[in-house]
């Protein structure tokens, strides 16, 4: 803001305006400081002013209207030298002073100058452009391309002021309504359509559409371009024929063919023939290539897979076969397929799929007719070499006791020998534990029998763990550390069994443990369970072996420890008759721990 002074001459015409005041505001837009100003006159401090304006001051000083000019240029000192635009407005205050308004509008001009540059870049393009493009409105055209006449023939001025629905084909309308629509709530669309040339000729176009706006961004409409694809739809419909015509002589070949096309991201099925898709009903998710023929979905990591397989495949030029099996009564079906490249890298994947499904019978057939006889030769060698273990076991483990009766009995009944009493009880003893041992030998392989044929059932009842151990406890020789919590709840089992396989177990630790050092039994309670763990400190089993510990018969790492190899077998034939479990695992520092979980009467 500025206050001026009218300087008249003799005549009283207005030669310059003196300058009586600025605002701070009017400084720091023209740089100019008051005090460099104040007393000066405008014409002298302004030169770039143009003398019309100028003028105008003075005229709205001589008693004029008041003035308002938009955009007058003015240079800024403090803008080095650079052009800044005014909107001016002057007032006369009273006869000897005018009040001078200044708003900087530089930013508006240079921003409606770069949308005028922008526009007639636009337009240059645009008219220049093999497309069509529109301006629509409130779904009116409100401007169109000369490229109207060029393709449709079709005066630009003939378009203004339609709907721009109105010159699509009428069979394409209602599939436009649906993309004005889609238009309404994505700003964002494309579609093919036909629209009507100026002579009534159809043709095809490419349409695609965005927001239009004005110059505060605002949205006003949509920018539509299309371009005319006639010799595209040609190209398809005849590649399409072209198609058809392959279609029929590979519908009655005697398999089924397809093409695959495969993109960095996707996969596509060109075609399959009719005998193809039958071929694969009910097969669908069964393999990668059929998920993409069948229903296309395909995740990323499918796509990776594919291109990996076809890439390898398409690098050794050899086919790639895969045989396939269908659900319930459907056949075998064998997909051959052969991979290539196209011009653009992609791999194309053709395939030929035919019904192998008697040639799967026959080879099953043989097949299992192979396994059976190898089965029955199995079945027979370890039969074999089971009753050979048997007798070697039963040769060495029945020929001790009665080499130890035969040798007491015939010294006992010797009349040449003369034996003191204490001898005729020691040999009476040894007849007595060797007719023991046969007993329980003969005992354990009656047992198994009954095992392996089901021979028995276990009557479960109500006891004690302490109950069950007292029997087994009392028959081991060598020291035992005993670890049973008193208030354990009682176990649902066969008192008798249990005690056989808890005996065994112990018997079974007891042999593999180092002389002096003794066997833990210890009790812990398992939620509505007990752990009976009987654990060793022998050299341990490998965890690879825990299966064969529990077949009859064998001993494991070679040991030559006595007994035929029954004890873990019966243990755990009886507690799974009991619907117990034993479990072996490695002993912590060396040897071997047996769980037999129990259950309790709450279980």
């Amino acid at each position: 803001m500025e206050l001026l002074r009218p300087q008249r001459d003799t005549t009283g015409l207005i030669r310059d305006l003196e300058i009586r005041a600025v605002n701070p505001a009017f400084e720091a837009a023209t740089g100019r400081r008051a005090a460099d100003l104040v007393g000066q006159g405008l014409a002298s401090s302004f030169p770039e002013m143009d003398p019309g304006i100028f003028e105008s001051f003075c005229a709205v000083a001589d008693g004029s209207t008041p003035l308002s000019l938009n955009s007058v240029p003015l240079r800024s000192a403090i803008h080095a030298g650079t052009v800044h635009f005014f909107d001016v407005r002057a007032v006369r205050l009273d006869i000897d002073l005018l009040l001078v308004t200044y708003r900087d509008v530089t930013d508006q001009v240079q921003a409606v100058e770069r949308l005028k540059h922008s526009e007639n870049l636009y337009r240059l393009v645009s008219d220049t452009s093999n497309d069509l493009v529109l301006i629509v409105a409130q779904d009116t055209i409100v401007w169109s391309s000369p490229a109207s006449e060029r393709l449709l023939g079709l005066l630009p001025e003939t378009l203004i002021g339609q709907d721009w629905t109105a010159w699509i084909d009428p069979e394409h309308r209602e599939e436009m309504g649906a993309f004005r629509t889609q238009l309404v709530t994505t700003s964002h669309g494309t579609t093919r359509t036909k629209v009507m040339g100026a002579d009534g000729t159809r043709h095809w176009v490419s349409m695609t559409a965005g927001p239009y706006t004005d110059d505060r961004g605002h949205p006003i409409g949509f920018l539509i371009t299309l371009r005319l694809i006639d010799a595209e739809v040609a190209a398809e419909d005849r590649t399409r024929a072209l198609l058809r015509q392959r279609e029929l002589i590979l519908t009655n070949a005697p398999v089924g063919v397809f093409r695959l096309r495969l993109y960095p991201d996707a996969v596509k099925t060109d075609y399959i023939t009719e005998r193809g898709e039958r071929l694969l009903i009910g097969r669908r998710g069964t393999c990668l290539p059929l998920r993409c023929l069948t229903d296309g979905t395909v995740s990323a990591a499918d796509v990776d897979e594919l291109w990996a397989r076809a890439a390898e495949a398409a690098s050794t030029g050899g086919p790639v076969v895969c045989d396939v099996e269908g659900d319930d009564a459907l056949g075998w079906i064998r997909i051959t397929a052969y991979v290539s490249r196209d011009t653009d890298g992609n791999l194309i994947i053709d395939g030929v799929i035919e019904d192998i499904t008697r040639l799967r019978q026959h080879e099953v057939a043989l097949q299992t007719e192979t396994l059976a006889a190898m089965d029955r030769a199995e079945r027979l060698q370890r039969q074999v070499n089971l009753e050979k273990s048997v007798i070697a076991s039963l040769g060495h483990d029945l020929r001790t006791p009665l080499s130890t009766i035969m040798s007491s009995a015939s010294a006992l009944n010797s009349s040449d020998t003369r034996l003191t009493d204490l001898e005729r009880c020691e040999l009476s003893r040894g007849i007595a534990a060797s007719a023991e041992r046969l007993s329980q030998l003969i005992e354990s392989l009656i047992d198994l029998r009954r095992i392996e044929t089901g021979g028995f059932t276990a009557r479960l009842e109500s006891t004690t763990l302490l109950a069950v151990l007292e029997a087994p406890l009392g028959r081991v020789l060598v020291p035992i550390e005993l670890d049973i919590p008193t208030d354990l709840p009682d176990l649902l089992a066969d008192r008798a069994l249990l005690e056989r396989s808890v005996e065994n177990l112990i018997d079974n630790a007891v042999r593999h443990s180092p002389q002096g050092v003794p066997v833990l039994v210890r009790g812990r309670r398992n939620g509505d369970a007990i752990d009976l763990e009987i654990i060793d400190s022998g050299e341990g089993v490998p965890a690879e072996l825990y299966e064969d510990m529990f077949s009859p018969f064998r001993r494991l790492n070679g040991t030559t420890r006595g007994g035929l190899g029954l004890g873990l077998p019966i243990a755990k034939g009886f507690a799974e008759a009991m619907g117990m479990t034993l479990t072996p695992s490695a002993t912590p520092g060396g040897g071997l721990t047996m769980t037999l979980r129990i259950r309790t009467t709450h279980g």
